[in-house]
């Protein structure tokens, strides 16, 4: 998957989602969290994408990645080439080598080691 390809789905609705990705309920949590934000919707199917897809009703709110096979065909610096200096660059709970790179203006928001 390309990063624009990545990127798009940021903003897809859960029905675009649940259809793009054949999900049914068994891959649906209505009372799901994550870190301080409650009461949301999660979709995953690792065997259809490797996302979880969070919405707060029907709005997503994130996309969260943590699998090592698919994040390791993202580039970092292939999202700072395309979105330049991000807005803040803040502690990771990643691990003491990675920085949190936050672009609130475009809604995207990861983790990656320092870049140096």
């Amino acid at each position: 998957m390309s990063m624009e390809q990545w990127i798009a789905l940021r903003d897809a609705p859960m029905d675009e989602i649940r259809k793009r990705f054949a999900m049914d309920d068994a891959h649906i949590d209505r009372n799901a969290s994550y870190g301080k934000l409650d009461a949301l919707t999660e979709l995953h199917d690792a065997k259809r994408h490797p996302a979880r897809f969070y919405f707060d009703g029907e709005t997503p709110v994130l996309i969260y990645v943590d699998d090592p096979a698919a994040l390791a065909r993202c580039d970092a610096a292939e999202l700072v080439e395309r979105l330049g200096k991000p807005a803040a660059e803040l502690r990771s709970r990643a691990g003491k080598t990675f920085t949190h790179y936050v672009y609130p203006a475009a809604g995207i928001a990861y983790s990656a080691h320092r870049q140096e």
